[in-house]
């Protein structure tokens, strides 16, 4: 989508028939789209003969000579295509061809197009020669991104990640370059799988060659952010460090004006879980003054790997900047945060949010919560440049239940008067358990569409239940074992004893049984307990695995029970015992 500003041009669009997108598949014949729109507010004329009209197109380096040779135009009658080192020439060669109405749509195609050079992005050019109206450009401009095309066998990578500017993209638009006004954009990108994007050993280096390439779409148009020397001007650095998963940013050698985002030496894990699945970075110096409308920012990701023995795909995200004019009037411009739903396992576990503001000429700002016992923020900026941002994180120690949380900014001047507000909610959403049978609170974890206990079942039933080993030492850890029909009775409300089914369904939302152990006894919060059992001699077993009852019976001797193994490191459900043996519980509820 594109947003049009009153400047008259011509407007060119480029697809990949092998993408839908204007990036470009490394080793594979494809046909490039093109599409010209006729929005100088007048026709444009042609003229044949010794000064014939022509699209002159330039091709990005990537492509050689010999494989532009081998390229065509089609879908355009009255002209015909000579390729040349680096360019196709288009060339009418029929003098009645009608004028080019203003508003209306030149399409053609660009048959046979194949490079196997994965290189950086670069622009794909249409000159207009000898073309007669008003307001025609010398030349427009649109970025290809080659990508290696996915292959069978290799993981999704895409499919975990969301990736996204902060404040929808905005950039305002300086009324020129000598009047700037400096943006920023924040890049955030999270894991929203239940585990490390690599879970393989940390001496693999499997992902030593691993990146993203940003790049932005240089020149004068709607459709670019800036013209090139502007684009190197841009600075880039990690916005939020997360220990064990540090980033860093560095230019991009390849590409002027683009930067190559890499994991430290000592992140194994790529990204983490939970507190640990974002990483931001912080891109400043942006000053533009081009034409009002939306252009992109291109992320080509390469060289990750899930594990050991499994790639990731590599692939292209393009990310839309929205050029806007300057505000008005002074204030707080955009308040907002990454995220505005957060989901507790437990009583007191608390939750902390940053909160993110852009100001223009504002000199104090209170920001106060409807949280009770919050102290309201307050700080003061000295002069400097007009457009500003800031950050603060706000910590909300504890919460009984769910409930939202309103953060309203207020902006001031110098002079204490009141410039204006804005306001932002988060939902904290809590997910522990309270048993009403003895009031004890658990906490739970979401897996899939379910949320879990996530401590084992601590009830005491009078005959039917067991501390591991008879050792009271035991029961804050391990909680209790229970024969099979007393984890059967009495049910909270809305919770139930998980069937073989819901052990099934988690093994499909971790991928494996050791994927799904690795999870359920580490940081995935399930918090899986190694409490062993108690046989029907009331003889206990402690062999370091834990065992967990279902509601699934075998047949009317055997019940069927899910067993972390320790010595396989995997979630195993091929398993039954006798009702009479004592296990552990956790129940399951339904979202």
């Amino acid at each position: 989508m594109k947003l049009y500003d009153n400047t008259p041009t011509v407007d060119l669009d480029v697809c990949s028939t092998a993408t839908g997108s204007t990036v470009i598949y490394v080793g594979v014949v494809q046909d490039l789209k093109v599409k010209l729109t006729n929005r100088t507010g007048k026709e444009i004329t042609f003229s044949a003969g010794d000064h014939a009209s022509c699209f002159e197109i330039v091709l990005p380096s990537f492509y050689t000579s010999a494989e532009i040779s081998r390229m065509s135009v089609t879908d355009l009658p009255g002209w015909t295509c000579k390729a040349t080192d680096y360019t196709l020439q288009v060339t009418i060669d029929a003098a009645a061809q009608q004028p080019w109405v203003n508003d209306s749509i030149l399409q053609f195609t660009i048959k046979g197009a194949q490079t196997n050079d994965k290189a950086a992005p670069e622009d794909i050019a249409v000159n207009f020669v000898n073309m007669a109206g008003d307001n025609i450009p010398g030349s427009q401009h649109v970025t290809l991104t080659p990508a290696m095309p996915p292959v069978d066998g290799k993981a999704d990578l895409r499919k975990l990640l969301d990736i996204s500017l902060d404040n929808q993209g905005v950039v305002f638009v300086s009324p020129g370059y000598t009047d700037k006004l400096a943006n920023k954009l924040f890049l955030n990108i999270k894991n929203k799988s239940g585990s490390p994007l690599f879970t393989g050993s940390a001496t693999s280096g499997r992902n030593k060659n691993a990146a993203i390439q940003i790049s932005f779409v240089a020149g004068q148009t709607t459709g670019a952010l800036a013209p090139g020397e502007h684009i190197e001007q841009i600075r880039c650095s990690p916005y939020v460090s997360q220990a064990l998963f540090d980033w860093s940013a560095r230019p991009d050698e390849d590409k002027a004006g683009g930067w190559k985002l890499t994991p430290a030496n000592t992140n194994t894990g790529l990204l983490g879980t939970d507190e640990n699945a974002n990483v931001s970075f912080m891109f400043s110096d942006i000053v533009t003054a081009n034409p009002l409308g939306y252009t992109q920012m291109i992320l080509r990701f390469t060289g990750f790997s899930k594990d050991d023995k499994t790639d990731y795909n590599d692939f292209v995200h393009i990310l839309n900047i929205n050029k806007q004019p300057p505000p008005p009037t002074r204030g707080i411009q955009h308040f907002y945060s990454q995220e505005a739903l957060f989901t507790v396992n437990g009583p007191g576990q608390p939750v902390s949010f940053q909160l993110n503001w852009s100001m223009i000429f504002v000199d104090r700002i209170t920001l106060i919560t409807n949280y009770m016992g919050h102290t309201p923020y307050i700080k003061t900026y000295t002069a400097g440049t007009p457009l500003q941002y800031d950050h603060y994180k706000v910590t909300i120690p504890s919460v009984a239940q769910s409930m939202p949380v309103f953060v309203t900014i207020q902006a001031y001047d110098g002079n204490g008067g009141f410039l204006n507000s804005l306001q932002f909610s988060v939902f904290i959403q809590s997910n522990s358990f309270t048993d009403p049978r003895d009031h004890q609170v658990y906490p739970a974890v979401k897996i899939g569409n379910q949320l879990w206990m996530a401590r084992n079942l601590d009830y005491f039933m009078e005959g039917k239940s067991f501390v591991l080993g008879n050792n009271a030492a035991n029961e804050p850890k391990y909680g209790r074992l229970y024969y099979w029909e007393a984890a059967m009775q009495n049910l909270p409300d809305g919770w139930r004893l998980p069937a073989l089914e819901d052990w099934q369904n988690v093994l499909q939302v971790y991928g494996s049984a050791a994927d799904a152990y690795k999870a359920m006894t580490g940081a995935g919060g399930f918090n899986a307990q190694m409490g062993g059992d108690m046989d029907n001699l009331k003889s206990f077993t402690d062999d370091a695995n834990g065992y967990y009852w279902t509601s699934t019976r075998q047949d009317a001797h055997n019940i069927c029970y899910a067993r972390f193994d320790s010595s396989s490191r995997k979630l195993n459900l091929l398993n039954t015992l006798p009702p009479d043996f004592a296990l552990s519980i956790r129940y399951v509820k339904d979202l």
